[in-house]
């Protein structure tokens, strides 16, 4: 991904250079939680049909939880640098690879978001401010997730380029 398509992305997402600060005290507060909101994510996942395919026992929890943790901790540090968009990317192809359907990919954004939003609402009892960071947190998930997203959508054009090119 060039910087003229991540500028542009964050531009359709409202996201600025001044949400780093907005988001600071989130943040900072959420360092401590976010081993527990990982660990719920991951249980909820082993609840599901489709998630215990993945994780049917704790070993490979165990290995994501510090990846899955440095990856968020990344994200809120609002910054887009090119480490972060590989690893986005990277993230996103593992999924692909994996057999994780976009559909699964969404719901687990949609926890996250839900966690993200109600740890918010539990930490910040400011109304502006609290507003003002539901909004901030809402945008850089959904950056985060097209950003992994994007990987399907490339694959698949990828694919059926390469069907057309053999006549198919």
């Amino acid at each position: 991904m060039s910087q003229v398509d991540l500028t542009r992305r964050l531009a359709l997402l409202g996201i600025t250079p001044d949400d780093a600060k907005v988001i600071e005290p989130f943040r900072l507060k959420l360092y401590d939680a976010m081993d527990g909101i990982v660990f719920r994510f991951y249980r909820f996942l082993q609840s599901q049909p489709e998630g215990q395919r993945f994780f049917p026992d704790d070993n490979r929890i165990n290995q994501l939880v510090p990846k899955q943790r440095e990856h968020w901790r990344r994200l809120f540090n609002c910054e887009f640098d090119e480490a972060y968009i590989k690893g986005c990317q990277a993230i996103g192809h593992a999924h692909l690879v994996n057999g994780v359907a976009p559909y699964l990919y969404i719901a687990g954004y949609t926890f996250f978001l839900v966690e993200l939003q109600n740890f918010a609402v539990m930490n910040f009892a400011n109304p502006q401010e609290l507003r003002t960071i539901l909004a901030v947190v809402t945008r850089l998930v959904h950056l985060d997730m097209d950003l992994a997203l994007s990987v399907y959508t490339r694959e698949v054009v990828q694919l059926v380029a390469a069907k057309a090119a053999q006549g198919h």
